[in-house]
């Protein structure tokens, strides 16, 4: 039997992979011009994704950021820097 959480899922699941048939179908058309679709249906499905992404997300889960310092790394990076400087 299908829960209450699974229906929501499904149901937003449907949402979100509606937008991609949507695009597809539209886009597969050989009597019109496709090209100039191609940018307003990609930034549908961008803004479809990401608003679904957001609003899911868990406000206490910390993001992982790739350009976050890490002070040790900044130690090791700085270090060899001097050295290199102090070799030319």
């Amino acid at each position: 039997m299908i829960t209450d959480d699974e229906w929501d899922l499904i149901a937003d699941l449907t949402e979100v992979l509606s937008t991609f048939a949507n695009a597809t179908e539209d886009l597969e058309g050989s009597k019109y011009v496709t090209n100039s679709m191609r940018v307003p249906m990609l930034m549908e499905i961008i803004k479809t994704v990401t608003t679904d992404t957001l609003y899911n997300q868990d406000p206490d889960e910390k993001e992982d950021d790739a350009f976050e310092s890490n002070d040790a790394e900044e130690d090791q990076d700085s270090g060899l820097s001097n050295k290199l400087m102090n070799q030319l």
